[in-house]
């Protein structure tokens, strides 16, 4: 049986971050985990409270809450985000409990364990961010348009749909060749050449709306090689600058 707890002990010490402190929060022991994780020696932790490793990302009130609710002899579940020795911001997952006197009945320390979710929380940072950025794009007044490398549309905004006086069915089913006033018929297929090989592209085009009207517009495009190659494209409309100009 001893063996039992011993290999327990070794395999949460290999995967958790295990501490415990007092009532007044300093801390009385830690694994080699948490040294190996925060960046500090057991030396300097024991007798720290974790403010060592606050990073300031949550607020007081999340921190008196978490304390209300252990001193009241609740386990508290959450994650939290710290700080390392060297700067670096790291988050855990942490269940901290109050361990109570078998005699007196009264609580004497507090035990956490946590676990390492820096990877995780990087994951979801990214996703919320580009679900962000993706929001940003549907809701600016600036036309946005996806097409392949044919120039065939895989995705349009509303405000493209607006800017052209095509419903989102319409403009899926065409390709940009059949929106652009140009001279040369090579022209829209060189300057998609140009933006695969540059990456990006800024130009100006004139455009025929569904209404026979002509718009010209700034397009700002940028490249991404995934599924076959994407083109995004972002257009301003500049009709009236350019009439002004005029």
């Amino acid at each position: 049986m001893n063996k039992y707890y011993a290999d327990l002990v070794r395999a949460l010490n290999n995967a958790a971050i295990v501490t415990s402190t007092d009532l007044e929060g300093r801390i009385t022991f830690v694994n080699e985990k948490f040294c190996e994780i925060s960046g500090y020696s057991q030396q300097e932790l024991l007798g720290k409270t974790h403010s060592i490793v606050k990073s300031k990302v949550h607020s007081k009130e999340f921190f008196e809450q978490l304390w209300n609710t252990i001193t009241r002899g609740r386990v508290w579940y959450g994650e939290i985000c710290n700080r390392k020795k060297t700067g670096e911001l790291y988050w855990v997952q942490a269940t901290i409990l109050p361990i109570f006197d078998k005699d007196s009945g009264e609580i004497y320390k507090y035990d956490a364990i946590r676990f390492d979710i820096t990877e995780m929380k990087k994951r979801e940072l990214a996703e919320q961010k580009k679900a962000s950025l993706y929001q940003a794009v549907i809701d600016s007044p600036d036309g946005f348009a996806r097409i392949d490398i044919h120039g065939s549309f895989l995705g349009v905004s509303d405000a493209y749909c607006q800017l052209t006086g095509y419903s989102r069915e319409e403009l899926l089913t065409m390709n940009v060749r059949d929106l652009d006033i140009v001279d040369d018929e090579g022209y829209n297929s060189a300057r998609i050449q140009y933006i695969i090989k540059k990456g990006y592209g800024v130009f100006e085009s004139k455009r025929r709306c569904k209404d026979s009207s002509i718009c010209t517009v700034q397009v700002t495009a940028t490249y991404s090689p995934v599924d076959g190659g994407i083109i995004f494209l972002f257009l301003h409309d500049i009709s009236r600058q350019k009439m002004a100009e005029k």
